[in-house]
């Protein structure tokens, strides 16, 4: 019994078009597991665990192991329900000591009067997600001393 529940989680498929998505909060885990078509995704698997009280406190983890088991009973469920495991995954954790900043990148076309294709837009996307990132982790650092 043992043995084939084991050969049966070996043997799950393993592919990137899955992807976990997976929300720590205060009083739930909750994980799903989804295949990525195109730009949807169909949910195939889904997990929810309940927090102890003693595992987080006002929206931070107390304790780490607690929600660590949570995590991983939440994505078991989601796993056995899927009938695999997916690689890639997407996190969400919200709370008072998570931060969030805003900024504005300007970003200066070299000929702006040709129309905006596909490739120049990929371009301005990447350099501007480069300069916030930048501007980001210096105001970060600048409010924690690092």
């Amino acid at each position: 019994m043992v043995f084939s529940k084991l050969r049966e989680r070996l043997a799950k498929e393993t592919t990137d078009e899955y992807i976990v998505g997976l929300d720590i909060g205060t009083e739930f885990v909750k994980a799903l597991i989804a295949k990525v078509k195109g730009d949807e995704l169909e949910i195939i698997g889904v997990g929810r665990t309940r927090q102890a009280v003693s595992d987080m406190h006002s929206g931070a983890i107390s304790d780490i192991s607690g929600v660590v088991r949570n995590c991983e009973d939440a994505l078991a469920q989601a796993e056995e329900e899927a009938g695999l495991q997916a690689k890639r995954v997407v996190i969400g954790i919200a709370g008072e000591l998570v931060k969030g900043v805003t900024n504005t990148i300007r970003y200066r076309r070299p000929q702006p009067d040709r129309p905006l294709d596909v490739p120049e837009m990929e371009l301005i996307i990447e350099k501007v997600q480069e300069r916030a990132q930048v501007k980001a982790q210096k105001q970060i650092a600048l409010e924690t001393g690092n």
